[in-house]
């Protein structure tokens, strides 16, 4: 039987919340939402306005700018809060974050981009600057390239047509696809995902993939400044995103614990 259609008016309030989850906190004008999702500014006004009455959105008077509220807020913790699996995966990456002085984040693929669904700070004064809900290319970040890790040369080619340019993000970007090709089979022979400075100028990042029967689900890495990759560093990043791994990888063979993560992975 054919899956229904999706509504047309709840898909574009689906994609306004979208939007503004992973915006920073400046947000968006009425005009910037319309372009970005391919909207009128006619039939999105509306949308916006019954959304900030809900308290979904807030809208600030000086500026005109929409940015995600309380209303929002609630009901992402309502699904949090009922999820036991995240208390584990939360242990798991604050014992990374805590032997590692850096930040922990765990990843999902959504699309062409990588979704981040957890994270644990740094105990460090300077820290990474990032937030639950953010997207970034996954061509761009070793949580993307985590996740890419176990995908076919058909499955790679349909992501990034050879028609189909790819945006830098800074000046270290790697916008050519066959090089990305290439450092992708290079990361496949050693097992895990690195990315300096491709994201952003003074980050960068090691990255594991996590399996579930065999099958890439999500990524765990952890991202610090570059200034604090000194000697042996890496090397104490990845052994503890192995350690991770394997402890994430051991649970999810718990009936109960596999049903959960498919769960919430199914959210996103």
């Amino acid at each position: 039987m054919p899956m229904p259609t999706e509504h047309h008016a709840t898909s574009r309030v689906l994609d306004v919340l979208d939007l503004l989850a992973s915006a920073d906190e400046q947000g968006y004008t009425l005009t910037e939402i319309a372009a970005r999702i391919g909207s009128p500014k006619s039939s999105l006004f509306p949308i916006l306005r019954t959304l900030c009455s809900r308290r979904f959105l807030v809208c600030d008077a000086a500026t005109n700018r929409y940015t995600i509220g309380l209303g929002a807020y609630a009901v992402g913790c309502a699904f949090l809060y009922s999820q036991t699996l995240l208390d584990h995966l939360h242990t798991e990456m604050h014992t990374v974050a805590l032997a590692c002085g850096e930040t922990c984040q765990l990843g999902v693929r959504d699309k062409r981009d990588v979704l981040y669904i957890a994270k644990e700070d740094s105990s460090q004064p300077i820290q990474l600057i990032s937030h639950v809900g953010k997207r970034l290319p996954l061509y761009a970040t070793a949580l993307g390239k985590a996740l890419l890790l176990d995908a076919s040369p058909a499955e790679l080619e349909a992501l990034y047509p050879t028609s189909e340019g790819l945006v830098a993000l800074t000046s270290h970007t790697i916008v050519n696809r066959d090089q990305l090709f290439r450092q992708l089979d290079q990361m496949r022979a050693q097992g895990y995902a690195t990315e300096y400075g491709e994201g952003d100028d003074n980050i960068c990042c090691l990255a594991v993939p996590l399996r579930q029967s065999g099958r890439t689900m999500a990524a765990l890495s952890v991202s610090m400044p570059t200034f604090r990759n000194v000697e042996g560093k890496e090397a104490l990043v990845h052994g503890k995103l192995l350690e991770a791994r394997q402890n994430i990888e051991t649970l999810l063979l718990q009936p109960d614990m596999a049903a959960e993560f498919k769960q919430l992975l199914a959210q996103y």
